[in-house]
């Protein structure tokens, strides 16, 4: 895949849900970690024994997925803004470079 496909790819709505469903996914993975045996080594922490990452984390802020998940949608879409922006700057590098090489070969006496 070139930087145009790739661009194209990062701008297309169901690409972008499907990356961001990705993301989700590995985020639910990681945060079932157990991290309840960890209690016994930290009695006066807030970990209790049967919690994973995702319990503590919903402790804390109870709304973190929907975070982590309209963070990662803006991430997606940043990308794809970024990727076409790169295109389009690579575009522009070439017709700069283009240009010099015409000024440089009329000055150049070979």
């Amino acid at each position: 895949m070139n930087a145009r496909d790739a661009a194209r790819a990062l701008n297309n709505p169901m690409v972008q849900n499907g990356v961001v469903g990705l993301i989700d996914a590995l985020t639910d993975a990681v945060m079932e970690t157990r991290v309840g045996p960890m209690a016994t080594l930290a009695p006066d922490s807030s970990i209790r024994p049967n919690d994973t990452l995702d319990s503590l984390a919903a402790r804390r802020n109870p709304d973190y997925r929907d975070e982590v998940h309209r963070n990662a949608r803006q991430t997606v879409v940043a990308a794809g803004r970024t990727a076409s922006a790169a295109v389009a700057m690579s575009d522009e590098l070439k017709a700069t470079t283009e240009r010099v090489r015409r000024v440089l070969g009329m000055t150049n006496p070979n």
